[in-house]
């Protein structure tokens, strides 16, 4: 016996505001060139693409798939965006409009807050002992806690500081600096907007 076929399915790369039904061009994704096109709730819209129903892995490929659409529907085609997840699914164009129906008033105050406006990824680097030097020089019991005891310690009046000083030798990201500084553990993630159910 042959393999089963893989059933159809949806694919949602963002909802957008539209009055009308639009086509986007065959850039979905899958490699199929499949056509990428808005499935319509009131003037509520999601941009999506039909796809076999499976679990999409995050390779190079499909996540610039994913966002060269999202890139269409903002830069070339002028709609503001709220991004889904990479890999959201439906199984019907109705389950898209029901999900549309349950959240269309989140979905409307989010549109109506990001109109007009642009998303920026910011990727910081630093020098490890720059960074450490500073700290030290600010924070005048670091400087008593390593003359003292010749090591870091966490101490109470300069916690976060001294926190980072201490745990930067596991190697954690710094995420501000500031007076004092704050960290951002390698498992944490970029923050995002996510729906109820998208991811």
């Amino acid at each position: 016996m042959g393999d089963q076929p893989v059933a159809e399915g949806i694919y949602v790369y963002c909802i957008i505001e539209s009055a009308g039904p639009r086509s986007l061009g065959k850039i979905g994704i899958g490699g199929r060139a499949d056509d990428v096109f808005t499935v319509l709730h009131r003037e509520l819209a999601a941009v999506v693409s039909r796809t076999p129903l499976m679990v999409y892995d995050p390779t190079r490929e499909n996540a610039l798939t994913h966002e060269h659409v999202n890139e269409v529907v903002m830069i070339d085609s002028g709609f503001t965006p709220v991004p889904m997840s990479f890999g959201t699914l439906f199984k019907t164009e109705d389950d898209i409009v029901e999900f549309l129906k349950d959240t269309y008033d989140a979905l409307r105050d989010v549109l109506r807050t990001m109109k007009d406006k642009l998303e920026f990824g910011l990727k910081v680097n630093w020098d490890r002992n720059t960074v450490l030097a500073d700290i030290e020089r600010d924070c005048e019991e670091i400087r008593r806690s390593k003359a003292s005891t010749g090591i870091r310690r966490t101490s109470r009046g300069c916690s976060s500081a001294a926190s980072w000083s201490r745990r930067s030798r596991s190697g954690p990201r710094c995420s501000s600096v500031r007076s004092t500084t704050s960290c951002a553990s390698p498992r944490s993630r970029r923050a995002r907007t996510r729906l109820s159910g998208t991811g």
